[in-house]
């Protein structure tokens, strides 16, 4: 295992240096990428940011040492106002929250996934109330022993939970699908009719991969590709190789920015606004 051995990308609002304690700390984690935020809940602000790159796809022994060599450096050290965790990982299903039954988790999940070995496995699940749904998905146990051991004000979530709970805000009547673009895989949400239809998240290695797998969907949808409402963000580079064949192929999409009902510091400023949406909207998550 090779260690990562500095951030692909660091801002931080030099003004909190001294002051981290007041903060709130987000992190969103998967096997391909670490991204942690900064955040100052009395003034609604974002003040910093950071992203680690991974080599390749590790299993989540060896992402669990990664991570907890990266908090033992210094701006992690601080006893944060709260830390909330979000994990990147497809082993999730939604299930109707008037069907819901705790016990049932692991049930849930089996039905739809093939999970290697359910022994290594915590189940957790998390209310959506826009979509009147629970959001069950699998939490690698030793990732959920460290973290549990490492923060005492820890809250757990899986990465799509900001996803709905910012678009659930926005329904639209008609039709409408939104991308959320990480660096291994994408999230594709599709509403018709301001109902959720679809949540599902696709791997991919090439920019011939991710086209693919968006235009199945819209076929097997039967989605007008020139007159859906498609929207976008992520961990792309504007005028990119998978930017310009989503503007080939759909008619209408729609770069993303971040939200406007929070501030960010000015060096966040150096970041273009459709990065790192989902990790800043983890203020919705409560």
């Amino acid at each position: 295992m090779s260690a990562v051995k500095s951030p692909a990308k660091q801002f931080f609002d030099e003004s909190y240096r001294g002051r981290m304690g007041d903060l709130q700390l987000f992190v969103q984690a998967g096997q391909a990428q670490f991204q942690f935020a900064f955040f100052d809940p009395y003034i609604q602000q974002m003040v910093g940011l950071e992203s680690w790159n991974l080599d390749g796809h590790q299993n989540w022994h060896q992402i669990s040492e990664q991570l907890a060599d990266i908090l033992g450096q210094e701006q992690f050290k601080a006893d944060f106002k709260s830390v909330s965790f979000a994990l990147v990982d497809s082993s999730y299903t939604l299930v109707p929250s008037t069907l819901f039954e705790d016990a049932k988790k692991a049930d849930y999940l089996k039905l739809n996934h093939r999970l290697n070995d359910p022994s290594e496995l915590v189940f957790l699940s998390e209310e959506i109330s826009g979509i009147n749904s629970h959001l069950v998905y699998a939490f690698p146990q030793i990732l959920h022993k460290f973290l549990s051991g490492r923060f005492q004000k820890l809250q757990l979530h899986h990465s799509l939970v900001p996803c709905l709970e910012s678009f659930s805000l926005q329904k639209k009547k008609g039709e409408s699908m939104h991308l959320h673009v990480h660096s291994d895989r994408f999230d594709l949400i599709y509403y018709a009719d301001m109902k959720l239809q679809m949540v599902n998240t696709f791997l991919y290695q090439t920019v011939e991969d991710f086209i693919y797998y968006l235009l199945y969907v819209m076929e097997q949808k039967e989605v007008d590709r020139d007159h859906i409402e498609l929207s976008m963000y992520g961990e792309f580079e504007k005028r990119c190789t998978l930017h310009d064949l989503i503007y080939k192929y759909v008619r209408q999409p729609e770069i993303k920015e971040r939200s406007k009902e929070i501030k960010y510091s000015k060096p966040l400023d150096q970041l273009e606004r459709h990065q790192f949406v989902n990790l800043f909207n983890q203020y919705l998550c409560g």
